[in-house]
């Protein structure tokens, strides 16, 4: 039986030609997704795909991505024909922000099934946390001594090697996008230490500097996952003892206080909410285009709600990208070489006059509040039939987890472990754009599909 116990990586390597591949590239990939360059992080999943064909090329998975890009193709063929405001280039871009999932989607399960790689790169990301998390700790030390806080903005600082100085106080995206790998590089870890009694010391330095990063949203939704798997495994269970009902309410409330106890200082937050509450008439960007997603876009566009204005055309990270305004933020836009800035005209209309007043640089907003998220994005470009492919793609590998654990007990904490990993994903959609940022969530897709093959191929 595969993955019974830690082998022996100090011996040579049972592994072939494709999974050592495999490793180097998950190697060079996290090299990348945790470096400054944000613009390099969107090209992760191509050079990841880019370099197996290079270096393992298979008529395979050649035939795979022909299939997706040319389902792709008709796609964007089929919304181009039927709407004239579409945006081409903007479409096109898609390929590269959701690049993530066409390559994990590419990627053949059975060839990842490999007790030396699985541990292999096990015992990697325990270093990469080690080394991550202790920087992210120097980082809120060093806020500590300017802010005398670790709480509030101080985590703006934890941003690990994505920092370029690595003691800035910028609040962009970088703290966010740590906190996010760190989570998911921490559900494996747990893996390591739980099952194949892998030294700790790596998960509590990381999980440290996760809670020092103080991006509350994301350690809510990773609570969030572990609840629903725990109520999806054992629902049974806490209807006979409501005991353990109490015990999870209990647990909830006390990591709820933690985080809280981290991010909020109450003066400070008083301030900034009353400021947000007041500024622009009770301005709330999210809440807006939210509503006029489902009242006045429809009006306007009838087929919306249905199959969407099309990819790239309203408020994916795509079509932010296509306008020209998102890199160097609203009003200092960075020029992108071969990009001709484009917008589509319900974008033009309904969404840029909503983002150019929520990038107002003396309006204190947090990410809580953009204009565009995941979710929103896959509603307004492929409609309800979009929706509920994404729900429906989420509850089969939950359902398919569920079934495995019948067959395979032995795996339960992989199980739930994968579990918790989907619905951590599926949950950051309500956040961001995140299922459209390559450098965010590629890593973890890279282990959620080994943890997947894991799964499904051990007897």
């Amino acid at each position: 039986m595969l993955y019974t116990s830690k082998p022996d990586l100090t011996t040579k390597s049972q592994m072939d030609y494709f999974q050592k591949t495999f490793y180097y590239l998950y190697i060079l990939v996290v090299a990348i997704n945790f470096s400054p360059s944000k613009l390099l992080g969107y090209f992760t999943p191509l050079i990841f795909v880019g370099g197996i064909f290079l270096i393992w090329p298979s008529e395979k998975l050649f035939r795979k991505l022909f299939i997706v890009l040319l389902l792709s193709g008709i796609i964007i063929t089929f919304y181009g024909l039927i709407f004239p405001y579409v945006v081409v280039q903007n479409a096109c871009l898609m390929l590269i922000t959701y690049s993530s999932f066409i390559t994990i989607i590419v990627l053949p399960a059975g060839m990842l099934v490999s007790e030396i790689l699985f541990h292999k790169i096990l015992a990697f990301n325990q270093k990469l946390l080690l080394i991550e998390g202790s920087i992210g700790i120097i980082q809120a030390v060093y806020g500590f001594t300017v802010n005398k806080t670790f709480r509030g903005s101080n985590g703006d600082i934890v941003k690990g090697t994505i920092s370029p100085t690595l003691f800035s106080f910028d609040s962009s995206i970088g703290s966010r996008i740590f906190s996010i790998n760190m989570c998911f590089l921490c559900l494996l870890a747990l893996v390591a230490v739980l099952r194949f009694r892998y030294r700790p010391y790596p998960l509590i330095v990381a999980f440290t500097s996760i809670l020092l990063a103080c991006v509350v949203h994301i350690n809510m939704f990773l609570i969030a996952a572990g609840l629903v798997t725990i109520f999806i495994n054992f629902a049974h269970f806490i209807k006979k003892q409501p005991k353990l009902l109490i015990i999870l309410l209990a647990f909830t409330g006390l990591a709820l206080s933690i985080l809280f106890s981290l991010k909020v200082n109450m003066p400070q937050l008083t301030e900034q909410v009353t400021f947000e509450a007041t500024s622009y008439g009770g301005f709330q960007p999210k809440i807006i285009i939210t509503n006029e997603a489902f009242s006045v876009i429809p009006k306007e566009y009838p087929a919306m709600p249905f199959i969407g204005l099309g990819p790239g055309q309203f408020s994916s990270k795509a079509s932010l990208i296509g306008s020209g305004h998102y890199f160097g933020g609203f009003y200092n836009p960075q020029h992108i070489p071969l990009l001709t800035p484009k917008t589509s005209a319900p974008m033009e209309k309904l969404l840029m006059p909503l983002w150019a007043a929520s990038a107002d640089p003396h309006l204190v907003l947090s990410s809580s509040m953009e204009p565009f998220y995941s979710w929103l994005s896959i509603y307004t470009e492929f409609g309800l039939v979009g929706s509920f492919i994404v729900i429906s793609i989420v509850a089969f590998f939950l359902i398919k987890a569920k079934s495995l654990q019948r067959i395979n007990s032995e795996n339960l904490l992989d199980n739930f472990i994968f579990q918790i990993g989907v619905l951590f994903l599926f949950f950051l959609g309500y956040q961001e754009t995140y299922w459209e940022t390559p450098q965010a969530i590629f890593i973890g897709l890279i282990l959620l599909k080994l943890l997947y093959a894991k799964l499904i191929y051990s007897k």
